[in-house]
């Protein structure tokens, strides 16, 4: 069996932070898997502060983990040689939240472009240049805009050029954090068409963080919901979207905008805020703003347990005696 490109087995980050004048421990992730298969889109949601940066990070191997491993076509990461870090950089490339201050002002796009090319042996000036043409022509830009600065482009524009630049070097997969959230609405839609039809040309897997389930329906396969660094569901997208079975999740589509306006809308609101990650609540994380909570959500940590969507969800709700299987 072919195992997956990408993979994270109980992975988890501690940071220490000194709060109150003491150091304390901050679970930013806590014992998350995950696969990732070539020409899948896995999509991340969450709230900001729910561990989708850290997660990335370490998934793009610029974080260590506190415990468990991220394995590469099979391999574990941390094990690389000095060859195998560079094929995997060039293998995994990423594409950041905001273009204005991922693409360097001083650098004409050409530059900008053709710099992770400049480490792949082999490629004469005169390829990396029609590399460079062939790339922003992919993205709907023209071959002659490598002459001009960022600061020429619009945003929309400028986050065309980023993902230009992430699929110059040809990779195998595309870490999406918030690609679209800092766009307008119309020129989202162009930017999703865009890496949809460079996903297909290329097989190419994804990771698509987002805190908009709406935007992670349209892209993704398959959906992990987190929350104060846990793995809260996890399904289809088709499920989750359809049949959530977490109150959190639930919550998260009814701030979402929906498919259809004239459609009932879920109320399903979180109460009050986002509890510290360096003070997490006993029990549930989410009984703090549930309004389903019962009196077992304070005292016990909800295990991943199999849900009638065919995922699964970390919610005592589930947990009705009829024998539903842990799939932790």
């Amino acid at each position: 069996m072919t195992p997956p490109l990408l993979e994270a087995r109980n992975l988890s980050r501690i940071f220490q932070v000194r709060h109150n004048g003491r150091l304390q421990d901050l679970h930013a992730v806590t014992e998350l898997d995950m696969d990732l298969s070539a020409g899948q889109t896995l999509g991340i949601v969450g709230e900001s502060g729910c561990g989708k940066t850290t997660l990335n990070r370490m998934l793009l191997a610029l974080d260590t983990p506190t415990e468990g491993e991220v394995r590469f076509e099979g391999k574990s990461v941390s094990s690389f040689t000095t060859a195998e870090k560079r094929a995997f950089r060039k293998a995994v490339q990423p594409v950041f939240q905001n273009p204005f201050s991922s693409l360097d002002p001083r650098m004409r796009v050409g530059r900008i472009i053709a710099e992770p090319l400049s480490v792949i042996p082999g490629l004469t000036p005169a390829q990396i240049d029609a590399r460079v043409t062939e790339v922003l022509e992919a993205v709907g830009l023209r071959g002659a805009d490598a002459r001009r600065f960022p600061n020429e482009f619009s945003g929309g524009q400028r986050q065309r050029i980023a993902i230009a630049r992430a699929i110059a070097s040809r990779p195998r997969i595309l870490m999406l954090d918030e690609p679209v959230s800092s766009q307008d609405i119309s020129i989202r839609a162009q930017i999703l068409n865009i890496l949809k039809d460079l996903q297909e040309q290329h097989d190419l897997g994804c990771i698509f963080i987002s805190h908009d389930l709406a935007t992670v329906r349209f892209m993704a396969d398959d959906v992990i919901v987190m929350y104060l660094g846990r793995v809260v569901e996890r399904g289809t997208a088709e499920a989750i979207c359809n049949t959530p079975e977490h109150p959190y999740t639930k919550a998260l589509l009814a701030a979402a905008l929906p498919p259809d306006p004239d459609a009932p809308r879920p109320e399903m609101p979180p109460q009050g805020e986002l509890p510290s990650p360096l003070d997490p609540p006993s029990g549930c994380p989410y009984h703090t703003r549930c309004p389903l909570k019962m009196d077992i959500c304070e005292h016990r940590q909800p295990q991943l347990l199999a849900a009638a969507h065919g995922g699964a969800a970390a919610c005592h709700l589930l947990d009705t005696g009829t024998g539903r299987a842990n799939v932790a």
